[in-house]
């Protein structure tokens, strides 16, 4: 009876989620300019939109996850959230930083200022979550650095969004399979930290606020230096949460050999399963965003 009651609240959350996703569907960007009396009031409901749409899809997909999950199956969420967080911090924050973009219309002494300060700003955000080092401390590490990486996130898909209404939406697909990985690995992290599942839940969502509040520093037309200073601070941010935070706790080990190299084996898969999926997006980020 029991596994009968189990069996009928899945099928309604399954069937709840194709719904959303079928909605998502028909109501995805229908703003379009001609529509507008504004000119620049399609692109900032759009940005609002696509913003929605991937702080809520994320979140909505964590009530999937039982709040009683085992152990061994906490940790090897936790791999996975080490290796899209390392592969974030790699493939994509770090490279940002010293390569920069190239954009013809900036002013070369500006963009030689602005890549001198995000070497500096790699080394400031690392040496400052090095020196929080607190018991349970990296959780909300981990908030902070999700909310700067969500404030960053908002401001590109406003950027995006003013540029050509296609190029907003191939951003904001982007960043929604960058931020997969990233919720289901920092709910994991919350979960093991303390955290109930109710609670977890509601800072994911707090985290988001960052990108409705970048989309307005975008539309402005100050956000992109301050985005350019808070993607190295970020990186720094995951780097520190993801080698001293987290995989200490992983190398923990039950004494049980047999059982240690099982876990341990399942641990690295996760790991770079999360890896693979940011690699994936790097790989076909020409692809999916700017052009």
């Amino acid at each position: 009876m029991r596994s009968l009651k189990k069996f009928g609240n899945t099928r309604r959350r399954i069937l709840a989620f194709i719904l959303i996703l079928c909605l998502l569907k028909l109501f995805k960007f229908p703003i379009v300019s001609s529509l507008s009396t504004s000119e620049n009031r399609s692109p900032l409901v759009n940005s609002l939109l696509g913003t929605l749409y991937i702080s809520s899809i994320p979140n909505f997909i964590l009530y999937f996850v039982p709040p009683d999950i085992k152990p061994s199956s906490l940790n090897s969420l936790v791999s996975f959230a080490v290796g899209g967080l390392l592969g974030d911090v790699f493939l994509h924050l770090l490279p940002h930083s010293f390569l920069g973009e190239n954009d013809e219309n900036s002013n070369e002494t500006i963009d030689n200022f602005i890549k001198v300060d995000e070497k500096k700003n790699v080394i400031i955000g690392l040496a400052i979550f090095t020196g929080l080092m607190i018991i349970k401390l990296s959780a909300y590490l981990n908030l902070f650095a999700d909310a700067t990486h969500n404030f960053t996130d908002g401001l590109a898909m406003a950027a995006s969004f003013y540029t050509s209404p296609s190029i907003g939406a191939t951003t904001t697909v982007a960043v929604f399979f960058h931020e997969i990985p990233h919720e289901i690995g920092d709910y994991a992290i919350l979960i093991q930290s303390g955290f109930t599942k109710r609670s977890a839940m509601f800072s994911q969502f707090i985290t988001a606020i960052g990108a409705f509040l970048e989309i307005s520093g975008g539309i402005l037309g100050t956000g992109i230096f301050l985005g350019d200073l808070i993607i190295p601070f970020t990186a720094g941010g995951f780097l520190y949460i993801a080698t001293v935070g987290v995989i200490p706790e992983l190398l923990e080990i039950s004494g049980k050999f047999n059982k240690d190299i099982k876990q341990a084996i399942t641990e690295f898969i996760a790991m770079f399963i999360g890896i693979g999926m940011m690699t994936i997006i790097a790989w076909n980020g020409e692809k999916l965003s700017f052009k």
